[in-house]
């Protein structure tokens, strides 16, 4: 930026030198300036600095934040000889604080004797209506000749001062300094027309960096440069958007306004972006027979309809994947993060095709519907939430499904010989009859688990036997019919207490009918309803009820698996309460009492 010359001084003057400070966040937003003292504040003569003194400072002049003065006094000064006539001056401000940021910038250049001035104060040089000067002319010649000259040329004459001394050259110093004068006039405006790009491209700033602003609502079509296509100023067509973002050398759109728009020219490597939620904004690639080439393209934000051209693959990130709004299916093919997937869309399978991260849209029930296209192909899901349903897979197709949780649904069109790789915590709906390349790898299905016997239960053998110890004919079971058997000998009083009269029987003197019915029920119901003391046995020991109920409790609700280790947790969940031995850490089939 060109440092402004402020005039031509003579050394009995002060100068007042003006500069303004701005925040770093908004160039067009003033700030104070922190620190700044008459020491800050340096001049150069000739390219070397000096040591003048009379240099004082005023901060937020009127007391307006940014609005500053630097005042020099040129009669005032300890550098003897340094404001000198004839000599350039520079001025700059070094180590000040501005949005706590430090500044050290040029803010003003001046001349000291360097300009022609009247020798009388007040006087100016008259021009006539053509343009000359209009002179009263008491002396124009030699030395000594005092009387008044005659209109006549000049262009000879030797012009004298009052002394007789022929001044000629000290003309020749002022037109030097006109020149001076004209060439940093010249590179002040050159500067200002570098400048105006600078300023033009700032309008264009966005979150993703240089870009063209787009709202379909906003009814503008102009291709202004600088005005048009702003945050503040968008334009309504991709087409205007398009001239804009090739003048500025940006391929990044910024759509906006709850904006819809169709591509309809090729758009490689470009980055598209919504303001606001992803739902708010919609791309659309087009129909499959006009689709648009988006190769390594980039949405973010938005909600992305339409049939993609190319070959390359997409990127996809926080977007909307849903059904395009004509009769045809969205057809991708993406590295997709952290998407909601909704409605039915297709999958180019021609390549890789990733879903990192990304969850099902659609509420209740229902489940977004992925179709392969397509002979052959891979497809990626990973830590994926909710439920999906795969259609269209043909044997050549190989899907890796892992779940953070949901359902995994195969529909009947699903060609059984397709390979698939199921994991995580979910359940499967297979409606092929009978996948033949399913892998299950870790998938965790607590619907399977509820819905298998013990006797064909081969995922967790330790759920299994617990399950079995349950059924009707198990230990717990057969545990429950002796307690009772014992407790319908028990007669209670009207109080509902236990009638000592009756425990101090003779053995086996109580029989079956010594209890009437509600005497029995009331004891099994008090047994069942007592608080236990937490309490469980070490291996191999037999153990109380309480312990027993403990026990079971604990390895059935509260254990963790860690390869061929479980370990049941007390009630507190954190506390080891046993541990268990299985005989395979992927497959096992049996378990063993460790601790």
């Amino acid at each position: 930026m060109a440092v402004p010359f402020y005039g031509d001084f003579d050394l009995t003057e002060t100068i007042d030198i003006p500069f303004n400070t701005f925040s770093s966040d908004d160039p067009a937003a003033s700030v104070t300036i922190t620190n700044f003292v008459a020491g800050d504040v340096y001049v150069h003569k000739a390219g070397t600095e000096g040591t003048p003194t009379g240099i004082t400072v005023s901060l937020n002049v009127g007391t307006v934040n940014g609005n500053h003065l630097a005042h020099l006094d040129l009669s005032n000064t300890n550098d003897a000889g340094f404001y000198a006539n004839g000599s350039l001056y520079q001025v700059r401000i070094e180590g000040v604080t501005v949005d706590a940021g430090t500044l050290n910038s040029w803010i003003g250049s001046f001349s000291i004797g360097r300009t022609l001035r009247p020798a009388t104060a007040g006087r100016t040089l008259v021009v006539d209506a053509n343009g000359l000067a209009d002179a009263n002319m008491v002396k124009a010649g030699p030395t000594g000749s005092g009387t008044a000259q005659t209109t006549g040329d000049l262009a000879k004459a030797v012009i004298t001062d009052a002394a007789g001394t022929n001044i000629a050259a000290d003309i020749i110093v002022v037109k030097s300094t006109v020149d001076n004068i004209e060439s940093g006039v010249g590179i002040i405006v050159q500067d200002t027309a570098d400048m105006q790009p600078i300023v033009e491209r700032l309008a264009y700033m966005g979150p993703q960096g240089l870009g063209v602003w787009c709202d379909d609502a906003a009814g503008n079509t102009n291709t202004v440069l600088g005005t048009d296509g702003t945050e503040d100023n968008p334009v309504s067509t991709l087409g205007a958007a398009r001239t804009l973002a090739d003048a500025l050398g940006s391929k990044t759109y910024y759509l906006e306004g709850g904006s819809s728009f169709m591509l309809g020219a090729t758009h490689e490597d470009w980055l598209f972006v919504g303001h606001g939620d992803a739902d708010s904004n919609t791309i659309n690639l087009g129909a499959a027979a006009s689709a648009t080439d988006v190769d390594r393209s980039e949405f973010i934000n938005l909600t992305v309809v339409g049939t993609q051209g190319g070959a390359e693959r997409i990127a996809l990130g926080r977007c909307v994947i849903d059904d395009a709004p004509t009769a045809e299916v969205t057809t991708l093919h993406c590295l997709a993060t952290f998407c909601d997937l909704q409605g039915n869309f297709k999958i180019d399978s021609s390549s890789d095709n990733v879903f990192a991260d990304c969850y099902s849209g659609v509420a209740g029930n229902g489940t977004p519907v992925l179709t392969f296209t397509g002979a052959s192909g891979d497809l990626e899901f990973r830590r994926y939430s909710g439920g999906i349903e795969l259609k269209s897979a043909g044997a050549s197709h190989t899907a890796s499904m892992d779940f953070a949780s949901g359902h995994l649904v195969i529909n009947a069109d699903v060609n059984v010989n397709a390979s698939i790789i199921w994991r995580g915590i979910s359940h499967i709906t297979d409606n092929t009859g009978g996948l033949n390349s399913l892998t299950r790898t870790g998938a965790l299905s607590i619907v399977e688990i509820l819905n298998t016997s013990a006797s064909s239960f081969t995922v967790a053998s330790t759920l299994g036997a617990i399950i079995n110890d349950l059924e009707n004919g198990g230990r717990l079971n057969l545990l429950i019919d002796a307690i009772k058997t014992v407790t319908d000998k028990f007669v209670f009083t009207i109080a509902n207490e236990v009638d000592s009269n009756v425990l101090n029987v003779a053995t086996n003197a109580l029989d079956a009918d010594g209890l009437s019915t509600d005497a029995v029920n009331e004891i099994a119901d008090g047994l069942l309803a007592r608080v236990m003391t937490e309490g469980y046995a070490t291996d191999g020991s037999t153990a109380t009820v309480a312990q027993m109920f403990y026990m079971l409790w604990s390895a059935l609700s509260e254990f963790a698996i860690a390869t061929t280790t479980i370990t049941a947790k007390k009630l507190d969940g954190s506390t080891t309460a046993m541990t268990f031995t299985l005989d395979d850490a992927t497959n096992p089939t049996s378990r063993t009492r460790a601790t």
